[in-house]
C-alpha cells in the first residue's frame, strides 16, 4: 500500500488521506446518531407508557367512583351525583379511546381493545338500568340494582382483570428501562471513548503522513539550499515521483551543474593564472635586469619608467595570486596550517612588509605591544591583517596615521585597524567583503577583502567593519583564544 502511495503524485495523496479520514469521521458520527437517536426513542417509549400506565390506573380509580357515585344515587336520586356519574363515564370512555390509539403492543393492545368492549357493553347495561330503577321506589330499586349488580360481578371482574393486566404489563416493561438507559450510555461512552482515540490516533497518522511526505523532506531541500550556499556535499535524493522529489530532483541537478560550472572556472582561472604569471614572471625579470643595467646604460628617465613598469608587473601577479587564493578558499581547498604564534610578533611582520608603502605616503603605522598567543596559520592571517592594513593605507591622505589596537576578553581577541580616510558609504557596507565590489571612489578595488573574510572565517572567526566617531573606518578581526589547561586536563 505505501509503495503504491509513494507513486502518486502529493496532491492524490493529501486528498486520499482526507478521504480516509472524511470516511472515518462520517462512520464515527453515524454510529454516534444512531445511538444518540435509538435513545431519544427509548426515552420518548418509557414516556408513552408511563402515560399509559398514569391512565390506565385513572380509568380503575374512575370505575371505582362510578360505583360508589351509582350506589349512592340509587339511595337518594340527587341529580348532581347524576351528573357526577356521567362525566365519569364520558372519562372513562375517552381514557378507553386514547388507549386504544397509543398503545402498539399487539398483545396489550389486544387487551385494551377487549376492556373498551367490556366497558362500553357494562355502561349500556347500566344505563338501561337506571332507566327502570327511576321508576321505581327507593327501596325496590336499591333492591333491584343489588340484584342486578350481582348478575354483572363477573362481568365487571372481568373488565377489571384486564385492566390491572395492562398496569402491571406497563409496570414490568418500565422496570426494564433502567438497564437499558444503563447500557445505553453504557455503548455511548465506549463510541465516543473509540472516536477520540481513533481521533487521536488519526491526527497522529497524519502527522506522520505529513512529516514523512511534506514537512521532512522540504525541511531536507532547505537544508540541501543551506549545504549549496556553504559549499558542501548535499544529503541524498529524494525517492518518489511527487512534486517534492521532482523539486528535488531539479535542486540537485542545478547543483551538479553549479559544481560543474564552479569546477570549470576553477580549471580556466588556474590555466589563466599559470599562463599570465609565466609570461609576466619573464617581462619583470627583464624590466629588473633592465634597471641593474645588464642591457647597458639607460637614462634616469628610462630607469625611473622601468621601475613604474616593474611595480604594475608586481601588483599584477598579486592581483592573480590573490584571485587563485579567493578561488581555493572559496571552494574550501586551500591547506591551513594552525601554529601558536603570538599576535604582536604577527602584525610586526605585517608592518614590516607594509613599511614602504607607508614611507612613501608618510603614513605613521601605531603597532601594540601584546604577548597574547594564538593558535592559527600564520602566513594566511598574515595575508588577511596585511590586505585591511595595505587598503588603510591605501585610503589614507599622507601624513594620516594608521593605527592598530587589540582588545582583549576572556575568550576572544580583536584586531582593530583605524584609519583617518573618508569611509565607505552607508549603501556598500554589507557588499565591502563581497568579490569585485569597491566604493564610487573606487578606493576598495581587488579581492584583499573577500579574501581576508574567508581567511578570518577558515579560522572561526569573525571581521566586520564600523565607522569610528571621528571619521574614517575600522576593521575588525574577532579570533578565539585557545581553551586555558586546567590540572584535570593536564593529568
Amino acid at each position: 500500500m505505501l509503495p503504491q502511495l509513494s507513486k502518486l503524485s502529493l496532491k492524490w495523496q493529501c486528498l486520499l488521506v482526507v478521504a480516509l479520514l472524511l470516511v472515518g469521521e462520517l462512520t464515527f458520527v453515524g454510529i454516534l446518531a444512531y445511538q444518540l437517536n435509538a435513545t431519544k426513542q427509548e426515552v420518548a417509549r418509557e414516556k408513552s407508557l408511563k402515560e399509559i400506565l398514569k391512565r390506565s390506573q385513572r380509568l380503575v380509580f374512575l370505575l371505582n367512583d362510578y360505583e360508589h357515585m351509582m350506589e349512592l344515587w340509587v339511595a337518594n336520586r340527587d341529580p348532581e351525583l347524576e351528573r357526577k356519574s356521567v362525566e365519569n363515564e364520558k372519562e372513562m370512555n375517552k381514557i378507553a379511546k386514547w388507549l386504544q390509539k397509543h398503545v402498539t403492543s399487539k398483545d396489550m393492545k389486544r387487551q385494551i381493545d377487549g376492556l373498551a368492549e367490556l366497558q362500553g357493553k357494562m355502561f349500556l347495561l347500566i344505563n338501561k338500568v337506571k332507566e327502570k330503577v327511576v321508576l321505581m321506589e327507593q327501596r325496590e330499586a336499591f333492591t333491584y340494582a343489588q340484584g342486578f349488580y350481582a348478575k354483572i360481578r363477573d362481568f365487571r371482574w372481568n373488565w377489571e382483570h384486564s385492566a390491572v393486566n395492562v398496569i402491571k404489563e406497563q409496570e414490568d416493561t418500565l422496570k426494564t428501562f433502567p438497564e437499558q438507559h444503563a447500557e445505553r450510555r453504557k455503548s455511548i461512552k465506549n463510541i465516543v471513548f473509540v472516536g477520540c482515540v481513533g481521533n487521536i490516533f488519526m491526527v497522529l497518522a497524519l502527522s506522520v503522513f505529513l512529516w514523512r511526505t511534506v514537512v521532512s523532506r522540504l525541511l531536507l531541500m532547505v537544508d540541501n539550499t543551506n549545504l549549496i550556499s556553504l559549499k558542501k556535499p548535499m544529503h541524498a535524493r529524494i525517492e518518489g515521483s511527487n512534486e517534492i522529489s521532482d523539486l528535488d530532483r531539479e535542486l540537485h541537478d542545478m547543483a551538479d551543474a553549479i559544481d560543474a560550472a564552479q569546477n570549470e572556472r576553477q580549471a580556466f582561472l588556474a590555466m589563466v593564472s599559470h599562463e599570465l604569471r609565466t609570461p609576466l614572471a619573464a617581462v619583470s625579470l627583464s624590466f629588473e635586469l633592465m634597471g641593474m643595467g645588464v642591457a647597458g646604460e639607460i637614462s634616469a628617465e628610462s630607469e625611473r619608467h622601468v621601475k613604474d613598469s616593474e611595480a604594475k608587473l608586481k601588483l599584477l601577479l598579486k592581483l592573480i595570486n590573490d584571485l587563485l587564493d579567493l578561488e581555493k578558499l572559496e571552494a574550501g581547498k586551500l591547506v591551513m596550517t594552525p601554529k601558536v604564534v603570538y599576535i604582536e610578533h604577527l602584525l610586526e611582520d605585517v608592518t614590516k612588509q607594509l613599511k614602504d608603502l607607508a614611507t612613501q605616503k608618510q603614513i605613521v603605522l601605531d603597532v601594540p605591544e601584546s604577548m597574547v598567543e594564538l593558535e592559527l596559520d600564520p602566513d594566511r592571517m598574515r595575508q588577511a591583517v596585511a590586505n585591511i592594513l595595505h587598503n588603510a593605507i591605501t585610503v589614507s591622505e599622507s601624513g594620516a596615521t594608521v593605527s592598530i589596537k587589540l582588545i582583549e576578553s576572556d575568550t576572544t581577541v580583536e584586531i582593530q585597524i583605524l584609519d583617518e580616510g573618508g569611509g565607505v558609504p552607508a549603501e556598500l557596507r554589507e557588499q565591502i567583503f563581497e568579490r569585485f565590489r569597491s566604493t564610487s571612489s573606487g578606493l576598495l578595488r581587488g579581492m584583499g577583502l573577500p579574501i581576508a573574510r574567508r581567511i578570518v572565517l577558515a579560522h572561526d572567526g569573525e571581521i566586520g567593519y564600523s565607522v569610528r566617531e571621528n571619521g574614517g573606518s575600522c576593521f575588525w578581526i574577532r579570533l578565539n583564544l585557545p581553551a586555558p589547561v586546567t590540572a584535570s586536563s593536564a593529568a
